[in-house]
């Protein structure tokens, strides 16, 4: 909830929403970049941001695997160093980027996912194969989407708050200009177009079939959702926990703004209980509360959290 949108993420001339009508990529990305890269900068390709992308198995069904594969290497990792430390420690991001180094590293044999070879946009393929060995992948432009440069970009769409943890995300948002919509004293947005969040409680069962539940309703990325026949297939998702929810109630009201639409990872209980039961993607592993620094097991939770979230709605 972190990654703030200053303007509408999916609108045409939006880099990420031009990139998922172009129906390319199987994954977009955002390059971690602490500040504006030089002019002539090449994206490598190598590694990224994982708080916000996009990812479908509409053009290749094997990114199901890929995905059960990058899982299944952060519980590996998660679970030796819970051997080794007593904490299960192993952050998502980095390992999925070592999940896709070792993709491009597989000089044409078969690697994760099933793959065998990755095309990063206007460069060539790790190796010549079919399209169906192939996974397509792109990053965002780094300007409309930066992730945490202290001098925010004029043309930026989104504002990703890394580089700070917990409050002081507040300051970088603010800088950006992507906080505020949100009154605590009214518990109304300032744009008066999304309402509070009731508090609720969802009767779940099987946790997949919520899951199921949420992603149809919720899936078209607007509210209106006739008006972008395009994203109908596709699933606007956040994440937070309660004592998060501050930073959440202000993304809310900035998504609102755009009329989108939109699910949310409720990493824990608290969380949950105050999220419509139709938006509340309830977490299948462990509930995660309070804030939680980078580096910590808790966050690394929440991590795993997301890439299972991922997973399992790839899969319906």
């Amino acid at each position: 909830a972190d990654n703030m949108f200053r303007g509408d993420p999916f609108a045409p001339g939006v880099h990420l929403g031009d990139l998922i009508r172009a129906g390319k990529y199987d994954y977009v990305y955002q390059e971690e970049l602490a500040q504006a890269p030089n002019k002539d900068h090449v994206v490598p390709g190598d590694g990224g941001n994982t708080g916000f992308f996009y990812s479908t198995p509409r053009r290749n069904p094997k990114m199901v695997n890929l995905f059960a594969d990058v899982v299944q290497e952060v519980d590996r990792q998660r679970e030796e160093s819970f051997r080794k430390n007593g904490e299960r420690l192993g952050a998502d991001q980095p390992i999925f980027w070592q999940v896709i180094q070792k993709l491009r590293s597989t000089g044409g044999k078969v690697g994760p996912g099933g793959f065998k070879c990755v095309k990063l946009c206007n460069q060539n393929p790790t190796c010549n194969g079919p399209a169906e060995d192939t996974m397509d992948y792109c990053s965002m432009d780094a300007f409309t989407h930066p992730t945490g440069w202290e001098t925010p970009p004029k043309q930026l769409a989104t504002y990703h708050a890394n580089y700070a943890a917990n409050e002081a995300k507040i300051e970088k948002l603010q800088k950006a200009g992507v906080w505020g919509e949100w009154n605590e004293k009214t518990q109304q947005c300032a744009s008066r177009q999304g309402r509070p969040s009731p508090a609720g409680s969802a009767q779940l069962g099987d946790r997949e079939q919520q899951i199921l539940k949420v992603v149809r309703k919720r899936a078209g990325v607007y509210l209106d959702k006739t008006s972008h026949p395009e994203f109908a297939n596709v699933v606007l998702v956040t994440a937070a926990n309660y004592a998060y929810f501050p930073i959440y109630q202000n993304w809310r009201c900035n998504a609102a703004k755009h009329g989108l639409d939109w699910a949310v990872v409720a990493n824990d209980e608290q969380a949950e209980s105050h999220l419509d039961p139709d938006r509340a993607l309830p977490v299948i592993g462990e509930h995660v509360s309070g804030m939680n620094g980078w580096g910590s097991a808790k966050l690394d939770s929440v991590g795993r959290n997301k890439m299972f979230t991922v997973l399992t709605i790839m899969k319906i």
